[in-house]
């Protein structure tokens, strides 16, 4: 990672501009990276500065050019003496005026989900608002979304970390009614996926647990679990149900896989439920006979895994009754 430069030292809660001139070689990634790379400017009460990250994998970062980004940090932007709202009032005008480098405008242009509970987002080059707008709008029906915070949301599905895993053909996909009962619904958030796709993308990602998967596609949200019956079939891959649609795509057909279900890799006790249980009259002895039996379990794997990975699954279930 290249050493940071300093933008602008002791910036204060009242800035009201932000253009800054760095040489031009400050804006050219690590030569001979393998990854791409994107801008980081991290903003503190002490400095701003301007450094080159990895870039962060989504659908949007995929399909645009890395070097029109900045990823903008406030996450330890504390102003001293001054209260919380100066500095919310600090980040909004630098998002309305826009931050200049090298004489290129960068406005705000969205956020994931979790980058706002980490108060990052990020900033591309563009001469206004609108003209961002429009290329959002250009990947969903975001327009028709009323309500602001559930428009962020679903815009923020976009830029959620998601590697491109594969260009998924819609024919191979079908939409598909939720399971309910009354006003029960047992199926929210939960698709169905082939054994023949699913073999096929753990060997993409060289991922040996072919369980279920959490994945976004084409604006629905969700976890694809294992159908077998899908393969008898042969007409499609991939079951998404209602639940799992949060806005309509217009374009990108890449299918990603966000996380997947795995046994666990490390086994401890719980130490409030242990103090529960313990004040309940459950002996120590228990205890330390279900820590050593789940440690023998590990060294037994190392033996017969495909047997022992099976009964670890059930037994980090039944730990939970002793």
């Amino acid at each position: 990672m290249m050493k940071a430069i300093v933008l602008r030292s002791d910036p204060t809660k009242d800035d009201a501009e932000w253009r800054f001139t760095v040489p031009p070689r400050a804006l050219t990634p690590p030569p001979n990276a393998k990854v791409p790379y994107i801008k980081a400017i991290q903003f503190t009460a002490n400095a701003i500065t301007l450094q080159f990250e990895r870039m962060p994998m989504n659908r949007v970062l995929n399909a645009d050019d890395s070097s029109l980004f900045i990823l903008a940090s406030f996450a330890t932007l504390r102003f001293p003496d001054a209260h919380l709202g100066d500095t919310a009032d600090y980040i909004l005008r630098l998002m309305t005026k826009g931050l200049f480098l090298n004489d290129v405008q960068y406005r705000f242009y969205h956020h994931s989900n979790s980058q706002l509970r980490s108060r990052s987002c990020f900033m591309r080059a563009a001469r206004s608002d609108e003209e961002l707008d429009r290329r959002i709008y250009a990947m969903g029906d975001f327009g028709r979304i009323m309500n602001v915070a559930k428009r962020a949301k679903r815009i923020g599905l976009l830029f959620s970390g998601a590697e491109i895993d594969w260009q998924l053909d819609p024919r191979y996909v079908l939409d598909i009614r939720d399971i309910k009962s009354g006003d029960e619904l047992f199926s929210d958030g939960c698709g169905l996926i082939s054994r023949k796709f699913l073999v096929q993308l753990s060997k993409a990602k060289r991922i040996i647990f072919r369980g279920s998967r959490y994945t976004p596609y084409r604006g629905y949200k969700g976890v694809l679990m294992l159908h077998p019956r899908l393969d008898k079939d042969g007409q499609s891959h991939v079951h998404f149900r209602d639940s799992m649609k949060k806005f309509t795509a217009t374009s990108d057909n890449t299918f990603s896989v966000v996380g997947y279900s795995q046994p666990y890799a490390f086994g401890r006790l719980n130490n409030e439920i242990v103090t529960l249980l313990w004040s309940l009259g459950v002996s120590k002895e228990r205890f330390v006979a279900k820590q050593e039996a789940y440690f023998e379990w590990i060294r037994k794997a190392s033996e017969d895994w495909r047997r022992h990975m099976w009964e670890g699954e059930h037994r980090t279930v039944s730990t939970a009754y002793v």
